[in-house]
């Protein structure tokens, strides 16, 4: 069974990474650094990436993200807390990419869903906690489409009857 310790991973060369380094938050610049894609498929666009204060999160570009899902289940307990989502081209001089965003989140070490779909690793517990997050995720659902947003988050708190 192998699960990616991140202490043994050296930072990829900058020739093979995405070319953004630095996400906003709490209204601040945050550089980083790649250290690696964490998937092995040449459309990957997730990455293991370190700041300059040594804290690991996960980088994700995506066309369109479920913040509010996200948000739920960071609540919930079911996922790392979401640290960024917006656009990429944070500073004057940096290019646009167009309809991507970026999504920065803490990294938390384990597996990925990519590994355990694999069949590379899977730990006993790994289907039961992820059919409770997507039970959790269906509810959260099922509670906007009966009651509509304005009970977001009496939905999260288990209120919704």
């Amino acid at each position: 069974m192998t699960i990616l310790k991140i202490n043994e991973i050296p930072p990829i060369s900058s020739h093979f990474s995405p070319t953004p380094d630095t996400f906003l938050h709490d209204g601040k610049p945050v550089t980083f650094t790649y250290m690696t894609s964490l998937e092995q498929d040449p459309s990957c666009m997730t990455y293991l990436a370190k700041t300059k204060e040594r804290n690991h999160v996960v980088v994700k570009f995506v066309t369109r993200y479920g913040v509010d899902a996200h948000l739920v289940m960071v609540a919930a307990g079911f996922t790392p807390k979401l640290l960024y989502h917006g656009v990429i081209n944070i500073k004057d001089d940096m290019l646009s990419y167009g309809n991507m965003w970026m999504v920065i989140m803490e990294y938390v070490e384990g597996m990925t869903l990519h590994n355990a779909i694999q069949g590379k690793i899977c730990l006993p517990e790994f289907s039961t906690s992820l059919r409770k997050a997507i039970e959790f995720l269906h509810f959260f659902i099922s509670c906007l489409v009966t009651f509509g947003n304005q009970t977001l988050w009496s939905c999260q708190m288990g209120m919704c009857s």
